[in-house]
């Protein structure tokens, strides 16, 4: 998909490149997020000694 997406020139390549990049950084954050607020609901059982 990449290969049909890039344009020849370096500007175009650029305005295609930030808001993918944006696009990535916001699902990172929005990923990290959800992930940190699953682990808030549901806490890991307390360690056992043996």
């Amino acid at each position: 998909i990449g290969m049909l997406l890039t344009p020849p020139d370096a500007i175009s390549q650029t305005l295609l490149a930030v808001p993918m990049l944006l696009l990535f950084e916001a699902g990172l954050y929005i990923g990290k997020r959800l992930l940190a607020a699953r682990e808030a609901d549901n806490p890991p059982p307390p360690a056992t000694k043996p």
